[in-house]
């Protein structure tokens, strides 16, 4: 009976006599392992209780999350044998799972791996530092802060009343000449259900003449009872916004401070999307928006108003714009406007291209040579699986896979396209050739996507696309003298790339055949 947890289950409709060496019923399925409230399960908790019932080519066990967490649950993938057979006798299939749900213990050791990014695109007139015994330093533009940390839920002096662990100390500095008007936010992306991170405001450290802020401390904290792994790419985005002083603003520069237009990426179908230029009331700039691949412009003709120099394309038409404001007392302005992205059949780069003019500058946060901006349009990427045949045998029998994603994309966030599924099955069926009398190896096949000793060729480079082969499993019409060949396994997407790969199962890394009982014509 199961100890402190639920077992789902799995339900299929087949005819009598349907066979999984027929080829005319399902090659298995799985259940999910589903602890009561207060206690957890992990995979490696479980097996099957004796030996595996003669329905069965393989169980197996893995987990959905962290073992051990709160949030955690075991799915129980199950390969149905080639040589069963429905019967009367099978309305009814039990799987002998032997294993234990066990308390949540309170004073357990959570981890944690985060990345603090500081967009410096989109954040303006300021910088962040991090601080303390987690700062690990800054790389890259914008700036990522990786921390990994590890913390004993109860009992830690760093956890405050409310259960929150300080894992960073953030100072925001403004810029020279700019201050703070607002307090810092954050956003968070990736982060398991449970997991909350909070902004704490620790101090205000530096003002200005006016007494207005221009360094102020911050503690990142997280209210958390389960771990966050490296691989889920949990990521936490502060925003903050710099303000020019008022004993600034009568310089003679003017400054472009921020260019946004969103996300990078745009479908391969041609978009809309909304562009907007900030900075100081009289800055003057040139913008281009041009396709990388010819250099040529995509901007509207009613919206351009201007022969703008674009190396290397030469005079082409852009828009030439100086910020105005009705309101007297507005320091800042912005220019918006739409812009059509045309569709494409290949992969596809636009650059978005922001000059200032006259006494006008661009912030030091942004790119002081084109592209300021680059828009990214993929094709929806096809990942293909198949297989081959080898000298003196043949392929009878091969699932066709052929899964159409979306860039960039996990599967978890395509659940609206139907034919786009957690997990996909796969049976290919080799037989020996004529003339031959028996298959003399036939090893279980290897996977790996960064292995050069996996069985599964890449047409190209992986290109982004993410795959995990698992519960791959072979089976023999005959131990002594084997003649046909059966592989299984099941295939998950952990996520699509930018690009079309195949991957082309080599059967004669594992599969040969008894050639010298071929026959001589």
């Amino acid at each position: 009976m199961p100890y402190n947890y639920t077992v789902s289950t799995f339900n299929f409709t087949e005819a009598l006599q349907d066979a999984a060496y027929a080829g005319n019923m399902i090659t298995g399925g799985s259940i999910t392992i589903t602890p009561n409230s207060g206690y957890v399960v992990s995979a490696s908790g479980f097996t099957v209780a004796g030996s595996l019932p003669p329905q069965f080519a393989s169980i197996s066990f893995t987990d959905t999350a962290v073992a051990g967490e709160v949030n955690n649950t075991v799915t129980v993938t199950f390969v149905f044998s080639a040589l069963f057979e429905m019967s009367s006798a099978a309305n009814n299939i039990n799987i002998p799972i032997s294993g234990h749900a066990v308390l949540v213990d309170a004073k357990r050791i959570i981890t944690f791996d985060i990345d603090l990014i500081d967009n410096t695109t989109e954040n303006v007139n300021g910088s962040t530092a991090v601080s303390g015994t987690y700062d690990a330093g800054t790389t890259g533009s914008p700036i990522e802060i990786t921390n990994v940390l590890s913390a004993n839920v109860a009992g830690n002096p760093g956890i405050d009343a409310n259960n929150n662990i300080t894992i960073a100390t953030i100072i925001l500095t403004a810029d020279a000449n700019n201050h703070f008007n607002n307090a810092a936010t954050i956003t968070v992306e990736n982060a398991p259900a449970g997991a909350n991170f909070i902004l704490q405001l620790v101090e205000t450290s530096g003002t200005n003449s006016d007494g207005q802020s221009t360094t102020i401390k911050y503690s990142l904290k997280l209210n958390s009872e389960v771990s966050i792994p490296n691989g889920l790419g949990c990521k936490v985005f502060i925003h903050y916004t710099g303000v020019s002083d008022r004993t600034t603003l009568t310089t003679s520069k003017k400054e472009i401070k921020q260019i946004i237009y969103g996300s990078p990426e745009i479908p391969i179908g041609g978009a809309t999307k909304r562009i907007q230029i900030v900075g100081d009331v009289g800055a003057e700039f040139d913008l281009t928006i041009t396709k990388a691949s010819n250099n040529t412009s995509i901007m509207s003709t009613t919206l351009a108003n201007a022969d703008i120099i674009h190396i290397p394309a030469g005079l082409i038409r852009g828009l030439n714009k100086t910020l105005t404001t009705t309101d007297t007392n507005q320091l800042l302005a912005s220019f918006e406007f739409e812009q059509i992205f045309p569709s494409a059949s290949v992969n596809e780069i636009y650059h978005i291209n922001v000059t200032p003019k006259g006494s006008t500058i661009l912030n030091a946060n942004l790119t002081q040579t084109a592209p300021q901006g680059i828009i990214y349009q993929y094709i929806n990427p096809t990942v293909v699986f198949n297989t081959d045949a080898g000298t003196d045998y043949t392929v009878t029998s091969k699932t066709a896979l052929s899964i159409i994603g979306r860039p960039n994309k996990k599967p978890g966030r395509l659940k609206h396209i139907k034919t786009i599924k957690e997990i996909y099955s796969f049976t290919y069926v080799y037989t020996k050739g004529h003339g031959t009398t028996k298959f003399t190896t036939a090893n279980v096949p290897t996977w790996s996507m960064t292995d050069t000793s996996s069985n599964w060729d890449q047409s190209s480079t992986d290109h982004g696309n993410i795959v995990e082969i698992i519960n791959i499993a072979l089976s023999k019409d005959d131990e002594t003298t084997p003649t046909v060949i059966t592989v299984t396994g099941d295939i998950i997407i952990k996520k699509f790339g930018t690009a079309n790969v195949t991957f082309n199962l080599d059967s004669s890394d594992f599969l040969s055949v008894d050639s010298a009982a071929l026959t001589t014509p």
